[in-house]
């Protein structure tokens, strides 16, 4: 009588390459739907200036974007118009310019500080005295320019001006120091700046 190695050998010989089939197959949902999820395609600035250009998708429709976008500040405050830290947390104000054609869809973006670690930290959670705000950091409130409703770019209320500052506040642990601000709309490019000394 055989033994079972014997009687299973083309069977074990199968079990590595269909191993990496699957290992291949799952690894083509990664890249295809959950990296670009994330920011992965950051392009990090040489200096303080930066022209951001990407063609973006959204139900089949392709948009583009091109925006100059200057870091004019990044640096830690105690208190903003009633936002503080908690203990054990240090404030961060970051300082845009921004400049882009008004039809340029720039609403929804998202403004992070990063440290040497690569922790990132948003402009969300961490602050007292303030609740999040619900529009975005990126346009003017009252003149934000188009927006996507339905599938479709759609104009804002106004004109936005053709340049405006933009600002953040973030809170970070304090005995971290950022090292990047990263700014980005839809994933998965984006731009950093180097935190100033």
């Amino acid at each position: 009588m055989a033994s079972w190695w014997h009687r299973n050998r083309f069977a074990l010989a199968l079990i590595i390459p269909l191993a990496a089939v699957a290992v291949a197959a799952s690894s083509y949902r990664l890249t295809t739907f959950y990296l670009d999820v994330y920011p992965t395609r950051i392009t990090v600035a040489p200096g303080t200036s930066h022209r951001f250009v990407q063609d973006w998708t959204f139900d089949k429709d392709t948009y583009h974007r091109a925006v100059d976008i200057t870091l004019t500040k990044a640096e830690p405050v105690t208190e903003v118009d009633g936002t503080t830290a908690p203990t054990g947390a240090r404030l961060w104000r970051v300082e845009f310019q921004l400049a882009a054609s008004p039809d340029t869809q720039l609403r929804y973006c998202t403004i992070e500080l990063l440290d040497a670690d690569g922790v990132r930290y948003g402009t969300r959670a961490g602050k007292l005295g303030v609740n999040p705000p619900l529009t975005s950091h990126c346009v003017p409130d009252d003149t934000p320019g188009p927006s996507l409703m339905l599938g479709k770019l759609v104009p804002g209320e106004g004109i936005r001006s053709s340049t405006w500052p933009a600002t953040a506040l973030i809170a970070v642990p304090a005995d971290h120091r950022p090292e990047l601000v990263r700014i980005y709309w839809d994933t998965p490019e984006g731009v950093a700046f180097k935190v100033p000394a």
